[in-house]
């Protein structure tokens, strides 16, 4: 297939997607180059530890489920096809067993690992044809946001203490069995960045961080989702930015939405990716995040028109 490249900002590196159809199924590179005009760099995917993956994994002895190695061997193919010699996956680790999803993680560790091997064995794919598959864990992306149904193992309360203490050991456990079956994954550090993101909320984004050592890209999810937000999100952003970037350590970003209430994708993106470029600091990666009304009108005309 045709390898079209989008016309990124000097200061994105790679452009990665995450956009679902209807039943929750992630579509793949060609689906999306065929909507949007262009290869994209890499896809963006989730692992819940969970009952449900933890049962799969003492029934069949993997930690992959199906519709994981759909998007996993899509990846893989389209790179092994493609001229391009490498793409990414960006995989958002969630711990997802309420009422105490970090426990539920330390508690089955065995489960992280065999998921490591697994992943470690993509890249392995990957290096025999001469390729090289870059995978970024961002362990519980948005973990000193507001705990909810949907995403349990952010904060309980201001401050919060015992949560940012269980991100932060869990972080190093996962991240020590990953080094042991998966040297070559990178981990993210991915608080949320938004316009309401600020004073004591903003504050609490340090406590969560696990230690210079364990993180290997600074990174976040940036959304503004309405005009009366963008100048907010901007500010979050290049203060996160200019305070994180002295620990040498490139920067990313996990997920970028936008859109001006519910419509306007474009134009909102294209002016949040002027204001990356007005940060002078280069993004290893960053992931448009295209589900919902995040990417109800977009056509992504702006990366591919002349």
């Amino acid at each position: 297939m045709p390898n079209p490249r989008p016309r990124l900002p000097q200061a994105v590196s790679r452009v990665l997607y995450f956009r679902n159809d209807a039943s929750g199924r992630t579509w793949t590179h060609r689906e999306f180059q065929d909507r949007y005009g262009f290869e994209p760099d890499g896809v963006n995917g989730y692992y819940g530890v969970n009952n449900t993956a933890v049962a799969h994994w003492q029934m069949k002895q993997e930690a992959l489920r199906s519709h994981h190695r759909a998007v996993l061997d899509d990846l893989l193919n389209t790179l092994l096809a493609s001229d391009r010699p490498a793409k990414t996956l960006n995989l958002g680790l969630w711990p997802f067993q309420a009422p105490e999803p970090y426990g539920f993680v330390e508690n089955h560790l065995s489960l992280v690992e065999t998921l490591a091997g697994e992943l470690a064995d993509y890249q392995q794919r990957a290096r025999q044809k001469g390729k090289q598959l870059d995978i970024v864990i961002r362990y519980a992306s948005e973990m000193s946001d507001v705990a909810k149904p949907s995403q349990p193992w952010g904060r309980r309360k201001l401050p919060d203490p015992e949560q940012a203490a269980a991100y932060r050991e869990t972080f190093a456990l996962v991240r020590e069995r990953f080094r042991k079956r998966a040297p070559a994954v990178r981990f993210a550090f991915s608080p949320a960045i938004r316009a309401d993101i600020r004073g004591a909320r903003y504050d609490l984004i340090a406590d969560y961080w696990p230690g210079d050592d364990l993180v290997d890209v600074v990174s976040c999810t940036w959304y503004v989702g309405r005009e009366g937000d963008f100048a907010g999100a901007v500010s979050t952003l290049k203060r996160y930015v200019e305070e994180w970037r002295g620990r040498g350590k490139p920067f990313g970003i996990d997920e970028m939405g936008g859109i001006n209430e519910d419509t306007g994708n474009d134009a909102m993106l294209q002016r949040m990716f002027r204001e990356l470029d007005a940060l002078g600091v280069a993004q290893d990666y960053l992931t448009l995040f295209l589900a919902a009304k995040w990417g109800k009108d977009a056509t992504l005309e702006f990366l591919t028109r002349p």
